[in-house]
C-alpha cells in the first residue's frame, strides 16, 4: 500500500522542463531505514560501529564509496570489496520491506508518456531495479542509471549528464528530484533544475 505523506505544497515541475530525473532510494521509496539496518549489521560483522549522522551524510553515495569514506574519516582499515560484498547480500534480506512515496511515484505515473523519465542512484543495480520492478513503475523509465554504470557517482555531475545524453535532452532542460546532498550536489553542477523532496515530507 502507498504510504500516505502530509505535503507542505504540492512538487511541481519547472518551465521549460522537458525530462524528469528521480534518485531512487528514499526519493522514490520509503526504504532508507533498510539500508541503515544493513550498513549497521555489516559493522557489527567487523565489530565496528558507525552513526546515523554519518550514514545520513552519506546517503546517495556508492557502497564502495562510504566504505572508503569511512576509512578515511575513522582512520580504519575495512576491506572494502569484502565488506561491501557482505553489506549487499544483508541488504537483499530487506528489498521489499518499504512502501513507495505517493508523491513522487505519481509524478512519475502522471508524467511517464508526456516526458522522458530516469532514475539515476547510487545503488546497485539489482537493488534499484528490485525495488522499481517491485512497485510496479520500473518499465515507465527510459533509462535507469546505478552504481554499477561506468560513470563518477554522486556527487559528482557526471552520472546526471549521463542520463540526460540517453535521455536525449540538454541538462538545463532537466529535473532531478532527490532526497541526499551528494545528489543535489551533482544535479546542481550538471545544472539542472533540483526538487529537494525532503522540504515536502
Amino acid at each position: 500500500m502507498t504510504k500516505d505523506r502530509y505535503m507542505k505544497q504540492e512538487m511541481t515541475i519547472f518551465p521549460g522542463v522537458k525530462a524528469l530525473i528521480f534518485d531512487c532510494d528514499g526519493t522514490l521509496v520509503d526504504n532508507m531505514h533498510t539500508h541503515f539496518l544493513a550498513w549497521h549489521k555489516a559493522f557489527k560483522e567487523w565489530d565496528c560501529q558507525c552513526t546515523d549522522q554519518f550514514l545520513s551524510d552519506m546517503a546517495g553515495v556508492p557502497t564502495h564509496e562510504t566504505i572508503v569514506a569511512y576509512n578515511r574519516q575513522f582512520d580504519a582499515d575495512l576491506p572494502v570489496e569484502e565488506f561491501a560484498a557482505f553489506k549487499d547480500k544483508v541488504a537483499l534480506e530487506f528489498v521489499t520491506d518499504f512502501e513507495p512515496f505517493s508523491d513522487t511515484v505519481q509524478l512519475v505515473k502522471d508524467y511517464h508518456g508526456r516526458m522522458p523519465l530516469a532514475v539515476v542512484s547510487g545503488g546497485q543495480a539489482k537493488h534499484v531495479h528490485g525495488s522499481l520492478d517491485y512497485i510496479g513503475i520500473k518499465e515507465l523509465f527510459k533509462t535507469i542509471i546505478t552504481a554499477d554504470t561506468d560513470v563518477a557517482p554522486k556527487p559528482s555531475p557526471d552520472i546526471f549528464l549521463l542520463a540526460a545524453k540517453e535521455l536525449g535532452i540538454p541538462p538545463e532542460q532537466c529535473q532531478v528530484f532527490e532526497d541526499a546532498d551528494p545528489g543535489i550536489q551533482g544535479a546542481l553542477a550538471a545544472g539542472m533544475k533540483i526538487t529537494d523532496v525532503r522540504e515536502y515530507r
